[in-house]
């Protein structure tokens, strides 16, 4: 549902990715705020466009704070100003470079399971889920690429936890080959799940790999702000 809301084109693929991964987590922010399904869209629409428009990401330094903190802040003081740049936008003619539908996202939200905790807490919780949605989408892609479609969907449970031996069994035997070879193509999706869940936070989150990455990592998987 979250995924079918977002349509972006803004032209620049690390900029789509960071967006893909940002807007639920800021639309359901701005609707915490008391915004409408519709201007929660408009505010997340204008924040997006800001950014691009200002290449304010390309000058992000981690040494001055956390950049997923200083989204929230920016998308509070927009809508605390009351601006509407996006829906402007729209009268005039002018492209908004990321379109969002304002029913699936409002459909998302009222299934949201983190809807009832701390505004702060539900930020980071919808932000490491939108990372791990983004990662395992992209990990499906790699391995329908290679006709491999069938074996993804049979080992992603493995990657939320320890498979009971008979369902090993089970599924080895559905896919044609062995509990063995089922256990190493599991080790293999983890080693790359894990490796493609760095790389796109530390695009995400504003951070190179490594320790500073890991507390990051660490922090928004514990709740931590």
């Amino acid at each position: 549902m979250q995924r079918a809301a977002f349509r972006g084109d803004g032209g620049d693929p690390d900029m789509n990715e960071f967006c893909r991964i940002y807007w639920y987590p800021l639309f359901a922010a701005a609707r915490r705020m008391g915004q409408s399904p519709e201007d929660a869209c408009d505010a997340v629409q204008t924040l997006f466009a800001g950014l691009i428009a200002k290449e304010i990401l390309r000058r992000a330094d981690p040494g001055r704070g956390r950049l997923r903190s200083w989204l929230l802040t920016l998308l509070q003081n927009q809508i605390r100003n009351g601006v509407r740049a996006a829906r402007a936008a729209k009268r005039g003619g002018g492209q908004v470079p990321f379109a969002l539908d304002s029913a699936a996202a409002e459909a998302a939200f009222a299934s949201d399971p983190n809807l009832h905790e701390d505004p702060a807490v539900a930020w980071n919780r919808n932000l490491a889920a939108a990372l791990l949605d983004e990662t395992v989408e992209a990990l499906a892609s790699t391995y329908k690429a290679t006709g491999k479609e069938a074996l993804f969907e049979a080992l992603l449970p493995a990657l939320e936890g320890p498979l009971p031996d008979a369902t090993w069994q089970e599924t080895a035997e559905g896919l044609g080959t062995t509990a063995s070879a089922l256990r190493m193509a599991v080790f293999r999706l983890r080693g790359r799940f894990r490796r493609k869940l760095r790389a796109k936070a530390a695009a995400a989150l504003g951070v190179s790999d490594g320790p500073l990455l890991d507390r990051e990592l660490r922090d928004l998987f514990s709740g931590g702000l």
